[in-house]
């Protein structure tokens, strides 16, 4: 088992784990920039990792950086699960808005 390997690929992990964690409105773009860097490197890493480890080492590499890899996962569903439920406000109050636009039509006439 190559420990280097190991320990850049957690380092990875934590760095989009922290990209993750601290995204907002104002720092999005660069975050989801470095993110996409990130993950990039994930993938070189884990292409290197193929050609030099046997199938057996493989998984017990992938058994070490499972939880997160889990954890990455998790962040990046709770992000998506806030972005629908404040697009789903967002466009509750358009609605209204527009309706309250209608009946102030309604009304004048």
């Amino acid at each position: 088992m190559n420990i280097s390997a190991l320990n850049k690929i957690n380092k990875l992990l934590d760095t989009a784990i922290y990209y993750l964690e601290t995204l907002d409105e104002i720092n999005s773009e660069y975050k989801m920039k470095m993110l996409n860097k990130v993950a990039h490197e994930i993938i070189q890493e884990k292409k290197i990792l193929k050609e030099h480890l046997s199938p057996d080492n493989l998984k017990e590499l992938e058994k070490k950086i499972s939880p997160k890899a889990k954890l990455l996962k998790e962040t990046l569903d709770n992000i998506i699960e806030k972005k629908e439920e404040e697009l789903e406000v967002t466009s509750l109050k358009l609605k209204y808005i527009k309706n309250q636009k209608k009946l102030a039509t309604y009304i004048r006439r």
